[in-house]
């Protein structure tokens, strides 16, 4: 720990917000996203876009299929004007 911190700590957040809405699409319980249980093709939206936002934009969209389609921060946004494709999370 004295040399750098834990390892994964970087992007824990980000991973975090992942598992969260897997989690919540997995649940028998809940109506999932449209019915679906999965993010393949679902387009989202990251507010703010820093350590967190943009880990889970990267994580969603790499690891889950899901389409980044607007990055809002605080000052402004960036919105992919096809929302069939999204906004890939490093060029963002």
């Amino acid at each position: 720990m004295s040399k750098g911190g834990i390892a994964g700590r970087i992007e824990a957040t980000g991973r975090g917000v992942q598992f969260v809405i897997q989690s919540y699409l997995r649940d028998p319980q809940t109506a999932g996203l449209k019915g679906k249980r999965d993010l393949k093709g679902a387009a989202i939206i990251v507010q703010g876009f820093g350590n967190v936002g943009y880990r889970a934009a990267k994580f969603l969209s790499e690891k889950n299929n899901a389409r980044v389609t607007i990055v809002a921060e605080r000052d402004g946004y960036v919105a992919n004007a096809d929302c069939r494709s999204g906004i890939e999370a490093p060029s963002a």
